[in-house]
């Protein structure tokens, strides 16, 4: 039988998982938002990020909050090297372009991450109790994630709507020329853009091992660009916060469709909870296509 505590307990859950999975997408439609590019290679930036949290945890002992630090630092240095080595030679031309250009580069950080670590899967456990939620008990570690996501997610919208460098790159996205009349650097609003979009994403990837401790192996990320890209579509391919809420929204339909689909005795509940909230997001996109914000 299905209390009512339980639905609210398994939404709670929903949620804290949501916050990653907009958090992990926001990276996405920042890029394409912004500089008008699609990261196909997506995944591949999460994985990189759950390899940084694995060998430090492994080398040195540090938990995933603090080498989601270190994450954020990497993906941001690979940002603005990516930005001057291979972007900037393409930005502005078809967008097929930049699809092919990203899905390559996310193959070769797969291959070189296979060379570096071998395809072996890894996986550690950081574990600090748990709390009791009606009588149900759920991980720590991935309240604090989830709490940490919604965080981060937070302080980028203080960074965007409260800096100058924000207002920089609102600027741009509202109108690239007229951005550089009025003195904006618009090539570095476009580097440091793409620097935050990668850095948060390789920081989920970090974050991403408290609610999934194993499986980390070179290619982890392929499921995580085909849920980024869905993600992104449902929110608003252009809004990064729109992104973030239908990570949530994502988040919370998962979890209540394992809940019930678990309840029914259907075979594989998970791959069925997989087309369950593809299907919910499609049915959101017909009443809405543009998404649930539009900028």
């Amino acid at each position: 039988m299905v209390t009512a505590e339980y639905v609210i307990f398994v939404t709670i859950a929903g949620v804290m998982l949501g916050t990653f999975y907009g958090l992990a997408t926001i990276g996405l439609s920042f890029t394409f938002g912004i500089l008008r590019i699609l990261n196909s290679g997506h995944g591949s930036f999460v994985m990189i990020g759950a390899y940084i949290s694995y060998w430090c945890f492994a080398l040195l002992g540090l938990p995933p909050l603090v080498s989601s630090l270190l994450a954020f630092a990497v993906g941001f240095f690979m940002g603005f090297a990516l930005y001057h080595g291979l972007i900037s030679r393409v930005l502005g031309g078809p967008e097929l372009i930049s699809l092919v250009l990203m899905f390559a580069f996310g193959i070769f950080l797969q291959e070189v991450a296979k060379f570096s670590w071998s395809a072996s899967p890894r996986g550690f456990t950081w574990g600090l109790g748990s709390i009791n939620i009606f009588g149900y008990e759920y991980p720590l570690t991935r309240l604090i994630g989830g709490v940490v996501s919604a965080v981060i997610v937070l302080v980028l919208y203080v960074f965007l709507f409260r800096t100058k460098s924000g207002n920089a790159i609102r600027s741009v996205v509202e109108d690239p020329e007229g951005a550089a009349l009025c003195g904006v650097n618009v090539s570095r609003v476009y580097a440091l853009s793409l620097a935050i979009a990668l850095g948060l994403t390789v920081a989920s990837g970090a974050l991403s091992t408290l609610f999934v401790s194993g499986g980390i192996e070179p290619y982890m990320g392929d499921p995580y660009t085909t849920r980024a890209f869905a993600i992104a579509v449902l929110g608003g391919l252009t809004s990064p916060f729109g992104s973030f809420l239908a990570g949530l929204l994502f988040g919370i339909i998962e979890n209540l469709s394992y809940m019930l689909l678990s309840l029914a005795n259907v075979g594989n509940p998970f791959s069925m909870t997989r087309f369950l909230t593809f299907a919910m997001i499609l049915l959101v996109l017909l009443i809405r296509p543009q998404g649930l914000l539009k900028r």
